[in-house]
């Protein structure tokens, strides 16, 4: 749209893009992406800010794409609930996060999912919250990570830290979390530096705590040495993505202690659904 500002919006159901999905003109208008829901796929171009401020909004759903550049001015990616997908193997030319995008990592936090490629981010990573990496390849971090909140690797997912500072803040600060059920000899993480046991110590599984980790051979890696049991509170929810179908819980199964729902899929409650605990604790991220 030429001559002021212009805005997609995408809240449900699926939208694709054949070639760059450019944000603003070339005369300098602005340009936002907002994601609610849904998945919009830029199937084979870029996705680039192409004016003097572009933005794009994940607050849910799913934006699918291989590359997100600045081309003119100034472009941020703001992330709140959304996910972002890779579509094809980037780790040329800035990535799946070009270094002069600007991200920002909202209270809700989000997700990067690799599509099982072999990704690359060089954009700094900060804000409130924090990101899951998931996907089954590898994404490897480029740049400084000082987002606040916890970062969460999936199981088959493997994050590649190659910032010292990043390596500080995931491993450090705030500790790194197995997402999932692991696998014995499973990578979690690699750095490119020397790994040590109290990195190790860094790393947590909530669903089966008991997980131990060992430094890989190569020393800059942390692998699962062995899986623990699984919580005995391990209730499963969502029945085609919808926890509003009851599975377990319609078995008047009711769960002691502190009882969490665990979900192998990405799944919802949806306005006037119910389900019968009367309390469900998320873990983080």
């Amino acid at each position: 749209k030429d001559g002021g500002a212009a805005e997609l919006v995408v809240n449900g159901g699926t939208m694709s893009c054949g070639g760059d999905l450019l944000l603003g003109s070339a005369s300098g208008d602005n340009g936002s992406l907002t994601v609610n829901g849904g998945t919009l796929t830029v199937s084979s171009g870029w996705t680039k800010g192409y004016s003097n401020k572009a933005t794009v909004n994940l607050n849910g759903g799913t934006l699918c794409t291989y590359h997100i550049h600045e081309q003119n001015g100034s472009t941020t990616v703001n992330f709140n609930g959304g996910t972002l997908k890779a579509t094809k193997a980037y780790t040329t030319n800035g990535g799946l996060i070009h270094d002069n995008v600007s991200v920002t990592v909202g209270a809700n936090g989000g997700a990067i999912d690799n599509g099982g490629f072999n990704v690359s981010i060089s954009a700094a990573l900060g804000g409130t919250g924090g990101l899951v990496f998931t996907g089954g390849g590898t994404t490897t971090l480029n740049k400084n990570v000082n987002y606040a909140g916890a970062t969460a690797v999936t199981p088959g997912t493997t994050l590649a830290i190659a910032h010292s500072d990043a390596k500080t803040n995931i491993l450090g600060t705030h500790g790194l979390v197995v997402a999932g059920i692991p696998t014995p000899g499973q990578t979690i993480v690699t750095c490119n530096s020397a790994l040590t046991v109290d990195d190790c110590a860094k790393v947590f599984c909530p669903l089966a705590p008991a997980t131990t980790f060992k430094i890989g051979d190569d020393g800059m890696s942390i692998v699962v040495a062995s899986v623990g049991s699984v919580l005995d509170n391990y209730w499963t929810g969502a029945v085609d993505n919808d926890l509003g179908k009851a599975v377990n819980w319609s078995k008047n199964e009711v769960p002691t202690g502190n009882a969490n729902i665990f979900s192998a899929v990405p799944a919802m409650l949806t306005k006037g659904g119910s389900f019968a605990p009367t309390a469900i604790t998320f873990l983080e991220g």
